[in-house]
Parts: structure tokens; sequence; C-alpha cells
């Protein structure tokens, strides 16, 4: 019997040790329509059981929007992320990973974004918030995540709602800056360019 994602009792998919990407999980940002949202990626491995489980999951939805065309309006926009949020990471420079595009309106509320530990007076784990360094991109974390089919007059397209998001692990940090350093500065309050300081 093939993997299939376990779900919320609100029908919402859970997804575990997913690679996260691009995270704008506690504070909104503009998209370009000019739109404010919460938004990430998920990396899936291509060989996790959970790659053939989204992909039953996007023909699922789409075969109840679209009945006997879905597998034909599936394929008119794979590879397009303006309508299809699920796609091969090879077009996002990710070779080996599925990628997963998700997004959350403001208006929706900003998604659950807790730890990976058990806050006793709670009885639930902690709520991360701006000032945790975690979670970041690189890192594994779990998600819940409703993928859903559109049709209007943009077209039609299976988008991903961000519901939630834990921490997992730590992971290799993705990063396109170097680290902060003072390597390479000097003391300039004496020697030859001391006087242009003052």
């Amino acid at each position: 019997m093939a993997f299939e994602l376990p779900k919320t009792v609100e029908g919402n998919a859970k997804l575990t040790k997913a690679r996260l990407g691009y995270p704008n999980l506690l504070r909104a940002r503009e998209n370009m329509q000019g739109d404010l949202q919460y938004d990430c990626a998920l990396y899936i491995l291509a060989d996790d059981a959970q790659k053939a489980a989204i992909d039953a999951e996007v023909l699922r939805v789409a075969t109840e929007k679209w009945k006997e065309k879905a597998q034909s309006v599936l394929d008119s926009i794979e590879g397009n992320t303006n309508k299809m949020c699920w796609v091969d990471g090879k077009r996002k420079s990710m070779p080996g990973y599925w990628v997963l595009s998700t997004k959350r309106k403001i208006t929706e509320g900003a998604p659950t974004v807790v730890d990976n530990d058990h806050n006793p007076k709670a009885g639930r784990p902690h709520v991360l918030t701006e000032r945790d360094p975690r979670p970041y991109a690189g890192c594994h974390v779990n998600a819940t995540v409703k993928i859903w089919a559109w049709d209007n007059s943009s077209g039609k397209g299976i988008s991903c709602t961000l519901v939630g998001v834990q921490f997992h692990s730590d992971g290799d940090a993705f990063s396109s800056a170097p680290m902060a350093s003072d390597e390479g500065f000097e003391d300039l309050t004496t020697g030859a360019d001391a006087g242009s300081l003052v």
C-alpha cells in the first residue's frame, strides 16, 4: 500500500522533516502583487516516500476540481511556478529535491510556529518568535499544509496554504552572505592614516 500523508482533524496534510527554505514565517513580506503574505519553501528528497504522497495529494485535489480533465490540466501547468506549487528542485537549483512552495495571506493570520520541545505549562511545544534563532533556512521542520486547486480569471492552478511549522532539527544553513567577521580591518587610530579620522 502506498504511503499516504497523515492528516489533521481539519484535513490538513502533515509533512515530516522537510528542509526549510526562504522562510517568512514570523513577519509577513510583500509579494509581487503588493499584498502581504507569510511564506516558505519546503524541500522534500526525491526518494522520500512523502514525495509520492504529495504527488498523489496533488492529483486528488485536481481530480476533485477538474474530474477527468485533471491530468491534462496538471500536464499543462507542470513546472510553471506561478500556477503549480509543487516542482522539481532542478528548476530551483536544488537537484535531488522536490519543492513545495507555501504561502498564507496576512488576512488569514500568521502561521503557527513552534519549537520541538514541550512546554509543561501549556501542554504543547513552545511558540517561537522573531527573537528565537530558529527556524532558519536550511533546518529541518515538520509542517502542516493544505494543497488545493483553483480556477479563476488567471487560469487554473494548484496552490499550497501554510498552516503551521515546527522546528524538527538542525541542518546546514542556507546563506548567500559570508559570516560577519572583523578580520581584514586594522586599527586606524595610530599610524599614517590616523589624521584622516580627525
